[in-house]
């Protein structure tokens, strides 16, 4: 029968086997790993708090759309700050990438300390 998992449950680590394994048994020079985790985490939350602005102006549009005849309600957000705002997070996900892509580079290449017996 063919491969039945499917490619959601999949790993698709940036990290070589050895590296795996070192982390695993601490012999993994872990320090541009957590520098990746702090900038992740940095990028993580603007990323969910674009999110949430872009939730809160839906509502806020309804809100706004069902306003009853001089009724002062603030109006929401335009399409145009939205679509900033989400390329704003876009451009933030591309970096969080590329930054992961780069420290995986370096622990591939760098990141098994000496006394690793990895693979």
């Amino acid at each position: 029968m063919a491969n039945t998992t499917n490619f959601l449950e999949q790993s698709f680590s940036q990290f070589i086997d050895g590296v795996h394994y070192a982390a695993e048994h601490g012999n993994l020079n872990s320090t541009p790993l957590l520098g990746a985790l702090n900038r992740a985490q940095a990028i993580a939350r603007g990323v969910a708090q674009v999110a949430k602005m872009q939730i809160a102006n839906e509502v806020q549009a309804d809100v706004y759309n069902d306003r009853e005849e001089g009724e002062n309600i603030e109006p929401p957000m335009s399409l145009y700050a939205v679509s900033v705002l989400m390329a704003l997070a876009a451009a933030a996900c591309d970096l969080l990438v590329d930054d992961i892509d780069r420290t995986a580079r370096q622990a591939n290449q760098y990141g098994i300390l000496e006394s690793s017996n990895g693979k």
